[in-house]
């Protein structure tokens, strides 16, 4: 979504501010809606982006419309702009409510205009990564059932040869959900809401002095598997192609694999996510990530069915360098899920990231900036232009490993930035709210200062959305000098 083509609803009752607004948006290059009679039905009607929402709109309890987009899964991430007449009173009392920003009267258009750019921005964010978690989970379901169907249908090495039935997507490294804090939590414990607004643009700034320092040091990480059997040492392949070069499949459209077929051979392609945290090559990031199959419960059966995994090839891409760099794992925690990759970054200008010292560079309650790259490369996919797009999947032909290396030759990589704060901190972990979904595991979480206080990996379930990060000391550990 361009930040210029946006949906915005008024709901003001003043006509004169109310036609001031449309004017001040519409000139802006927005698309503007005044028709707010039957509530939240002209709410779902208009599908807007933005709500910008009076103190009093005529026959509407402003709180129970505030109340009712922020509570239905399909408005929640639709912004509320509240308009408030100065008081500090009623400016934290619309921030109490849920609302995401205020604005006080008599409103200044360069000011609106700014806030209007910043809530489009968070939206983009936050649909784009509800969209990918609905996809997570989709795929999650689809490959449960893919290891039942290989635990059903797997026959004795014995025999010489197998059939079973692979999908060749494996999502879910790190079980990553959201966790949306309202901005009651965020408001709370401000004297005055100047205060509050002077905090949340001292973060902002903070945000964009982490990304224009350190975008260039987050880089995603592709890690490309194969699958051989225990006893033979054959390497699982695609039981035949097609006239058309495609892989034969059974009356479900499940591509056919085998030990003794006579296609190529069958590859996985995992993403993750690393920071460079040393001149000379290396990189932090999650066990998990490194050795993709440690604690995965879906390769786990597959483990147990005596296929071992091993690693064809992993590669680091960094935003502005035109190429991946191959990369080796070097060191692995035995207490955390961290492990240090390594690279050969001579002369392509890469500078490695600070890390926070001492154990109290984490503070509860803290804004935090969490850089990496969720859904791994459907997200930079997402971001391509058409034509450009079109072009890379004419050149790569499907291929992953093609496929990045021509985003990488266009200077389509790079990382998704949100924003959070700490929920609290453990021995063991960081829990904080900031968004992510798979493939953002590894990615650097910093803190206000700007220095790296954790790395993401997980979340438990039915914990509430809440992420995790391993504390940086444990990565700290693994760093040779």
């Amino acid at each position: 979504m361009n930040d210029q083509t946006g949906k915005l609803l008024v709901v003001e009752p003043d006509d004169a501010l109310r036609e001031n607004l449309v004017a001040v948006l519409g000139d802006a290059g927005y698309e503007v809606s005044t028709d707010y009679d039957e509530g939240m039905k002209a709410v779902f009607a208009f599908e807007p982006d933005i709500v910008i929402l009076g103190a009093d709109p005529p026959q509407l309890d402003c709180c129970d419309l505030l109340s009712e987009i922020k509570v239905s899964r399909h408005t929640h991430n639709i912004r509320v702009v509240m308009l408030v007449h100065g008081s500090s009173a009623e400016r934290t009392r619309g921030l109490d409510l849920g609302a995401d920003d205020d604005l006080s009267l008599p409103l200044d258009p360069a000011e609106l205009l700014s806030r209007i750019r910043s809530q489009l921005r968070s939206k983009q964010i936050a649909d784009e990564l509800s969209e990918q978690l609905r996809l997570t989970e989709e795929h999650e379901n689809t490959n449960q059932q893919v290891v039942t169907a290989v635990n059903e249908e797997r026959r004795t090495f014995l025999a010489g040869t197998i059939a079973i039935v692979l999908v060749l997507i494996i999502v879910g490294l790190a079980s990553l959900s959201f966790y949306r804090r309202s901005r009651a939590e965020n408001g709370r414990g401000y004297a005055t809401v100047e205060g509050r607004l002077q905090k949340l643009e001292s973060e902002g700034k903070v945000a964009h002095t982490i990304i224009d320092a350190y975008e260039p040091s987050v880089c995603l990480i592709h890690v490309v598997l194969a699958f051989r059997d225990h006893k033979t040492g054959l390497k699982m392949r695609y039981a035949a192609l097609t006239s058309t070069g495609e892989p034969v499949t059974d009356n479900a459209n499940n591509p056919l694999v085998s030990l003794t077929g006579d296609g190529p051979e069958v590859h996985f392609d995992v993403f993750g996510t690393g920071f460079l945290v040393s001149d000379d090559g290396q990189i932090l990031t999650n066990h998990h990530v490194a050795v993709p199959w440690w604690q995965n419960d879906k390769l786990k059966e597959m483990l147990d069915q005596g296929l071992q995994p091993e690693i064809i090839e992993m590669t680091a891409y960094f935003p502005g360098i035109t190429h991946g760099i191959p990369i080796t794992t070097q060191e692995i925690s035995s207490a955390a899920d961290v492990a240090v990759v390594k690279g050969n970054i001579s002369g392509l200008g890469i500078l490695h990231i600070p890390l926070a010292e001492g154990h109290h560079s984490a503070v509860g309650g803290s804004p935090v900036v969490l850089l990496g790259y969720p859904t791994g490369v459907d997200a930079i996919l997402d971001r391509t232009d058409a034509a450009t797009l079109k072009a890379i999947e004419a050149s790569s032909k499907g291929d992953p490993k093609q496929m990045l290396e021509e985003l990488a030759r266009h200077h389509l990589i790079k990382p998704v930035v949100t924003q959070g704060h700490i929920g609290d901190v453990l021995p063991d972990r960081i829990v904080y709210d900031a968004q992510t979904t798979s493939g953002g595991s590894g990615g650097p979480l910093f803190n206000d200062q700007g220095q790296v206080i954790g790395i993401n990996f997980a979340i438990v379930r039915g914990f509430g959305g809440s992420n995790f990060a391993i504390p940086v000391h444990f990565g700290e550990l693994l760093l040779k000098p």
